[in-house]
């Protein structure tokens, strides 16, 4: 049976700036299908990207990819660890159940490594689901004492995961043994986080707005090429599988791109024959923009149109998939401050995914529902709160702004600049030593 998943919240302790944060995202518990939009706002440098980076992590740990390396720094400094705690709802018929997911991670040498890893999954109340901690002398350990056989298998798989170099939880190892080693709703949280979530959680970054991901369509993947994303700005060699299933997804595209861009369709042209990395014959291909009578390189159109197109496809899934989380940091970095509030609008209404963002424009704050608005503190011990004490009839952008300058919430959102000093600062940045 086909199962919903949502994330309930997020605590991260020791994230980049953030010693603590919690985000509880209110769902509807009756009815997780209702749209959740998300936006997160701040001063630079506040906590917004943590955020990111902490789906990201959630991201690769789903999907037993390589954690980031210690050069990105994601570890406050001077701290060891960091924790990330996600608590996701998972709807399959008429039945909801609640998973909390813990894991702790550390530095060994350059990479970041799994220290331990707690899951509790919620019938009638969170009992222990699956604990792991990284050391020669702790057992993995289950909701019920397992039975000879099934503890061979723990023994085994605790042995194997020096092999692992991301999460345990959701390795292949663990995977390929779940139906022995959970059963009830276990495995069913189990199979719908490693099976329906894993694929359906995406985070784009910033600096990604050239991605294309190609997979996101509900019931609209093949095994071979589910995982595929591309880089829109450079050629691509594909199968011709690839090239005429990559073609189709930027057809139906198409029909979202050329509502928001009027006039433009994006396509893909066939550069040639090309030999692939397993030898066989593939197409190497081009994307390409046309808006007219005038057809270019994709890469020529500016980085706000190569975002939205890039975009599209995860944000086609949001609207209709309950089970799409999507988080895109700075959604509104080179987007027509009209249309950002127009789709935030329509998202609000009719989509059924989660899309969750951070954004600096204001426009945002007059379109979205107050109780879906985080702000970042200058609190680092407490970096996300939401306002209180608003009236029906406040217009968000102008509390906020008042906020910022006198205050009113239960932490300060700025920290203060001083205009003298920064025109002084470029004054002095230009004078030379013989001025």
């Amino acid at each position: 049976m086909q199962s919903d998943v949502k994330v309930v919240s997020i605590e991260m302790t020791n994230v980049k700036n953030v010693k603590y944060g919690k985000i509880d995202f209110d769902l509807n518990n009756d009815n997780i299908l209702d749209a959740q939009v998300i936006g997160f706002y701040g001063q630079n440098g506040s906590g917004k990207t943590a955020v990111v980076e902490s789906f990201s992590i959630l991201q690769s740990l789903l999907n037993g990819q390589v954690l980031p390396s210690k050069n990105q720094r994601l570890i406050y400094e001077g701290q060891k660890t960091l924790c990330l705690e996600f608590e996701f709802i998972v709807q399959s018929g008429n039945v909801t159940n609640k998973v909390n997911y813990r894991v702790e991670l550390e530095y060994e040498e350059d990479k970041m490594v799994v220290k331990s890893e707690k899951v509790r999954a919620k019938e009638a109340k969170y009992g222990k689901m699956f604990i792991y901690i990284n050391d020669e002398d702790s057992p993995i350990e289950l909701r019920q004492k397992p039975k000879q056989e099934v503890e061979t298998l723990l023994v085994g798989i605790k042995l194997l995961s020096e092999q692992v170099e991301g999460s345990l939880f959701f390795s292949k190892i663990v995977s390929s043994q779940s139906e022995k080693l959970f059963s009830g709703f276990d495995l069913l949280v189990y199979k719908a986080l490693k099976e329906q979530f894993a694929k359906n959680l995406l985070v784009i970054k910033n600096l990604q707005e050239g991605v294309f991901p190609s997979y996101l369509f509900y019931n609209f993947t093949s095994k071979l090429i589910e995982s595929s994303t591309y880089h829109i700005k450079d050629d691509v060699s594909l199968s011709k599988e690839q090239y005429k299933y990559l073609s189709s997804v930027i057809e139906r595209n198409n029909l979202v791109v050329s509502a928001i861009i009027p006039g433009l369709s994006v396509h893909l042209k066939d550069m040639g024959r090309t030999t692939l990395s397993n030898g066989e014959e593939g197409v190497r291909a081009e994307f390409r923009s046309k808006k007219g009578d005038i057809t270019l390189p994709l890469s020529a159109e500016s980085a706000g149109t190569l975002k939205l197109f890039a975009i599209t496809t995860s944000l086609i899934s949001v609207f209709h998939n309950p089970s799409a989380c999507v988080i895109i940091d700075e959604l509104d970095a080179g987007v027509f401050e009209y249309l950002l509030g127009e789709l935030i609008e329509i998202f609000q209404e009719y989509s059924k995914g989660q899309l969750i963002f951070t954004s600096h424009n204001l426009r945002v704050l007059e379109k979205l529902s107050p109780q879906n608005i985080w702000f970042t503190t200058t609190n680092e011990k407490k970096r996300y709160i939401k306002f209180k004490h608003l009236q029906k009839n406040n217009n968000m952008r102008n509390v906020y702004l008042r906020t910022l300058l006198v205050g009113g919430q239960s932490e300060f959102l700025y920290e203060e600049t001083n205009p003298i000093k920064i025109v002084r600062s470029f004054i002095e940045a230009g004078i030379t030593d013989g001025d």
